[in-house]
């Protein structure tokens, strides 16, 4: 099973499949944006990966549908068939696995020693929160669609009153940004990588009471990569390290993680090893004329990201069984989610924050829009969750093979959407050939 996970994420790390765009097909999108893309020689039209600093600007900001279709398309139909095949062979060996151990499911042997403790409850759970949010997403997408309908009029495309999901991203923050006056354009300019990775890290050593040193000249896999070393500030004793590798590149692992290189338990002299945590992002690369800006969804990523650091670094257990990323998986994700709420705090804001030209703080009206938006599109957000997370349960629970119509199925259930024609958004769902198998509903413990 561990081959099969690792050849998944392989397959979506070394995809290198490129989209071609005129400008006029990439209406919308800002001049910084197309200046970092590289064009094709022959036709001058721009050149576009699936990677996420391409893919996710594009799909939030191009005003052209059938741009966003035809990338989202793309995006959404990264190997297949290979993956769905090897999903349905973990989902198999899952499933006999957990047979062979008496149990009637792989949801059930999974969750009995977790917070939950079995598939009804994980059900249930389910069911209560669908019935808390629906009718909120039911007025979030009225809200999408009269949105839609403007942008048709304004941009002169056909209005056919659906949310097609090439749209979804668009009205998303389409709507964030009405309707608390956020221009995300203007609003990453506020925040380079360097600023907010500097403020970042002033925020948790002072929080968690360490000191972080950089490495002059680390032993890396990569020139992009920095390392640090982890102090304890009032005994001086060394903790650990970390590595960030924040920049795409061919054939790295294409979503945002923090790994484990080494627990802190104690060794065989009773000795605590030093700690090493990776955390793994794909940001907008620095371009000739402007560093690495992120949106402040990047931001809440890599802060996120680095709350799992902090709990593998942190962690005192004498074992490597109850250290930091082994608590209960259902867990797992809450130390970063309440981690996240210092992404919407004024005054870490100002901290990780400054104009990339003139070094002007965020001014005070977009910080205080910007912390009201935390709530924004909550409708939308938890039932994409619960889709995800239902199709997780019924994949272990049922033994169901059918992936692409399982999808399906719960997208229209719970949000009345329907998946693009010919895709399957599975066969690049990560989570569900690595640790989350059964477990992605730990995402919607700190909702």
């Amino acid at each position: 099973m561990s081959l099969f996970s690792l050849q998944f994420c392989r397959n979506l790390g070394e995809d290198n499949t490129l989209l071609y765009f005129s400008k006029d097909d990439l209406e919308g999108m800002d001049i910084g944006f197309l200046s970092a893309l590289e064009k094709d020689e022959a036709t001058g039209k721009y050149i576009l990966t699936l990677k996420y600093p391409d893919y996710i600007p594009v799909m939030k900001k191009c005003v052209v549908p059938e741009t966003r279709r035809s990338y989202e398309t793309a995006f959404n139909s990264r190997c297949v068939p290979q993956n769905v095949e090897i999903l349905e062979n973990l989902v198999r060996l899952r499933e006999e696995q957990a047979g062979l151990l008496g149990y009637s499911n792989h949801a059930a042997y999974t969750q009995e020693i977790l917070m939950a403790k079995s598939p009804e409850i994980v059900e249930k759970f389910f069911r209560e929160l669908y019935e808390k949010v629906k009718t909120r997403w039911e007025q979030e997408r009225a809200k999408m669609l009269e949105l839609k309908k403007q942008d048709c009029d304004r941009f002169g495309y056909e209005y056919d009153g659906l949310i097609h999901m090439w749209d979804f991203s668009r009205l998303y923050h389409m709507m964030i940004d009405k309707e608390f006056s956020l221009d995300q354009d203007l609003l990453k300019q506020y925040f380079p990588l360097e600023v907010v990775l500097e403020g970042m890290l002033k925020i948790y050593q002072g929080l968690l009471g360490l000191r972080f040193t950089k490495f002059a000249n680390p032993e890396v896999w990569s020139d992009e990569v920095t390392a640090y070393e982890v102090t304890d500030t009032d005994s001086g004793s060394l903790m650990g390290y970390f590595y960030l590798d924040l920049f795409p590149r061919e054939g790295k692992y294409g979503h945002a993680r923090c790994g484990i290189l080494q627990q802190a338990c104690l060794d065989v002299t009773e000795e605590r090893q030093k700690v090493g945590a990776l955390l793994i992002c794909n940001f907008p690369r620095p371009t000739p004329t402007n560093p690495s800006l992120l949106s402040h969804d990047e931001v809440v990523t890599l802060f996120h990201e680095f709350g799992h650091a902090m709990h593998i670094i942190c962690a005192k257990a004498e074992t490597s069984l109850l250290l930091s990323m082994s608590v209960e998986w259902d867990f797992v994700e809450a130390p970063s989610q309440m981690l996240e709420n210092w992404c919407y705090v004024k005054d870490s804001l100002r901290l990780m924050s400054k104009h990339y030209k003139t070094g002007e703080a965020l001014p005070d009206d977009m910080l205080e829009n910007l912390v009201k938006s935390k709530k924004a599109n909550g409708g939308a957000m938890k039932l994409r969750q619960i889709t995800l997370a239902t199709v997780d349960q019924r994949m272990h629970r049922e033994g169901r093979y059918e992936l692409g119509q399982m999808y399906k199925d719960a997208l229209n259930e719970f949000m009345g959407l329907e998946p693009t024609v010919g895709t399957n958004m599975l066969a690049s769902f990560s989570h569900l050939a690595e640790d989350y198998d059964a477990r992605y509903y730990s995402y919607m413990v700190c909702f």
